[in-house]
C-alpha cells in the first residue's frame, strides 16, 4: 500500500474510534425567545443539540419548547462560559409541562403554561469548569435535568436570571446524530462559539491568519529555488494545505486557551487527535505542491493524496470546508489543467 492510502486508512480508523467514545452536539445559535408564544422549538428533542444564546438582561427569560412522547427522556444541561460567571452571571432554569410536579419557586416574570407544573433548577457554580474537546472551550455546568416525560405534550424550558444577563449554553437531548450537512458545517460554527465564550475577535482570528500568511511566505520562498514551473496544481495544493494547517493552528490555540482554565482532562486526547490529523493532512498537501514532478504529468499517487486530504479534511473538520473542497477539486481536474503554467519557470539556484 502506498503512503497516501495508508495514511487515509489510519485516519479513518482514528475517526471511527472518536465517534464511539466521545459525546458531540449539533450547535445552534437561536435568537432569544422571551415569551411562551415565541419559544424556540427544538426539533427532535431526544437528539443531542447545544443552543448557544444570551440572556439580554436581568429580569427576563428565554423559552424553549420540546414536543415529547410519554416515557421519552427529557435531558437538559445549562452551561455558562467562565468569562460570564466571573461577571456574576449565574442563571437558573425550569422545566414546565403536563404532569410535572411543582418543585421550587419561579420569579413572577417567568411565564408558566396553563395547567403545567414547574421543576426549578437553581444555577449552582461548581468548583472548576469543564473542557469541551470538539470546539475547545471552557464552561461551567450550572444544572441538569434528566426525567421521563410523564405525558404526551409540549414541555417548556425557561432560562432566567434576576441579577444580570450573559451568554449561556443549553444542551438538549442525548442521542448523538448528525446529518451530513450538520457534520460538515460544524467547523463554520467555531468562530461564533469562541466569541460566545467572550473571546476577542482579533485573538480568535490571529493564529490561523498568521499561520496561513507565514506558510504562504515559506512556500513562495521555496518556490523560487526550484526548477518546476508554477502551475495550477502548486497553487491549489498550497492553498488547500495552508487552510488545513491554519485550522490546526486555531484548534491548538483554543485548546491551550481552554486548558489554562480547566487543567488537563482525559478528553484532551480528542482535540490532540483532531489537531494532529489536521497537521498531517495540511503537510501532505504542501508536500504535493513542493515535490518535484515530471512536467505536464500528474502521478496517480498525487491524486490519491489530494482525495485523502479533502475527504478526511471534511470528516475531521479541517480547513473550514474550503481547504478540503479545493483539494478534492484539484484531484479531479484533468492533468492538462493541473499542469497549466500560471507564471514564469522558477529559476535555478
Amino acid at each position: 500500500m502506498t503512503r497516501g492510502p495508508a495514511v487515509a486508512v489510519v485516519l479513518l480508523m482514528l475517526l471511527a474510534a472518536l465517534t464511539v467514545s466521545v459525546e458531540a452536539h449539533v450547535p445552534m445559535f437561536p435568537e432569544g425567545s422571551e415569551s411562551l408564544e415565541d419559544a424556540t422549538r427544538v426539533d427532535d428533542p431526544t437528539k443531542s443539540w447545544v443552543f448557544y444564546s444570551d440572556l439580554r438582561s436581568e429580569g427576563t427569560a428565554d423559552y424553549y419548547v420540546l414536543s415529547m412522547k410519554q416515557g421519552e427522556r427529557i435531558f437538559v444541561s445549562l452551561t455558562v462560559p467562565q468569562h460570564y460567571t466571573d461577571q456574576g452571571f449565574l442563571p437558573s432554569m425550569a422545566l414546565m409541562g403536563p404532569g410535572i410536579e411543582d418543585n421550587g419557586t419561579l420569579p413572577s416574570y417567568v411565564q408558566v403554561p396553563e395547567g403545567s407544573g414547574a421543576m426549578v433548577i437553581t444555577g449552582s457554580l461548581p468548583e472548576s469548569p469543564e473542557y469541551e474537546p470538539f470546539s475547545p472551550s471552557a464552561f461551567f455546568e450550572l444544572g441538569e435535568i434528566s426525567v421521563e416525560a410523564p405525558q404526551d405534550g409540549d414541555y417548556y424550558i425557561a432560562v432566567f436570571d434576576q441579577a444580570t444577563g450573559g451568554n449561556y449554553g443549553l444542551a438538549i437531548g442525548q442521542r448523538e446524530s448528525f446529518t451530513v450537512d450538520e457534520w460538515l458545517l460544524v467547523p463554520l460554527s467555531s468562530v461564533a462559539i469562541y466569541l460566545w465564550e467572550g473571546q476577542n475577535l482579533l485573538t480568535v482570528l490571529a493564529p490561523p491568519v498568521i499561520t496561513f500568511l507565514a506558510g504562504l511566505a515559506l512556500m513562495l520562498g521555496a518556490s523560487r529555488r526550484r526548477l518546476q514551473p508554477t502551475d495550477a496544481l502548486w497553487v491549489l495544493a498550497t492553498g488547500a494545505g495552508l487552510l488545513v494547517l491554519a485550522s490546526a493552528a486555531s484548534l491548538i490555540y483554543q485548546m491551550l486557551w481552554s486548558l489554562s482554565q480547566t487543567g488537563a482532562e482525559a478528553t484532551l486526547a480528542v482535540t490532540v487527535l483532531f489537531a494532529a490529523s489536521a497537521l498531517a493532512l495540511g503537510l501532505a498537501a504542501l508536500r504535493v505542491a513542493h515535490c518535484e514532478r515530471p512536467l505536464n504529468k500528474v502521478r496517480p499517487s498525487t491524486r490519491i493524496i489530494l482525495i485523502a486530504v479533502g475527504g478526511l479534511g471534511l470528516l475531521l473538520w479541517a480547513g473550514w470546508i474550503v481547504g478540503p473542497v479545493i483539494a478534492i477539486a484539484a484531484a479531479l481536474m484533468p492533468g492538462g489543467l493541473l499542469t497549466h503554467r500560471l507564471g514564469r519557470t522558477r529559476p535555478v539556484l
